[in-house]
């Protein structure tokens, strides 16, 4: 630019040192104001990463103790079903050894009855031969009879 007849150096100087500190003053205003934007995008960053968190954290116990309500309900179930498996075992074994007991105690009715029968049937083939000897000996008695007359 041309200079201004009236103006001398240090006018001129003194000017552009106020222009200059007008601008470093406007930048300083807005350095401020970006800092002070970028301050409340931070902590409303931060707020919302540590509701983040937070929500996160909160998901992650509720999952944690939901498995261990699971492994828990799992164990309770796996403990019932070795408890009936215990309780299954004993009682077939009762069982069998009832029907055991009970085909020992038939089968020794069944040889007493036998017994019985044998030695009803021996009383019987005695009481037999006892009278076939009886009725030989009428026979035998009548036939000597009738060779007499």
């Amino acid at each position: 630019r041309a200079r201004a007849p009236s103006m001398s150096d240090s006018e001129l100087l003194s000017k552009k040192v106020a222009q200059l500190t007008k601008v470093i003053a406007l930048l300083n205003t807005r350095n401020e104001d970006a800092e002070a934007k970028l301050a409340q995008v931070k902590t409303a960053a931060e707020h919302e990463l540590s509701g983040a968190i937070a929500d996160a954290k909160a998901k992650i116990v509720a999952a944690i103790e939901k498995g261990t309500k699971q492994k828990a309900a799992e164990k309770d179930m796996q403990d019932r079903l070795k408890a009936l498996e215990k309780e299954y075992e004993t009682e077939k074994k009762k069982g069998l050894k009832a029907i055991e007991t009970a085909k020992e105690q038939e089968a020794k009715r069944a040889d007493e009855r036998i017994a019985a029968a044998t030695k009803q049937l021996d009383v019987l083939r005695g009481e037999l031969e006892a009278r076939c000897t009886e009725l030989e000996r009428v026979t035998g008695a009548m036939r000597c009879s009738g060779e007499r007359d």
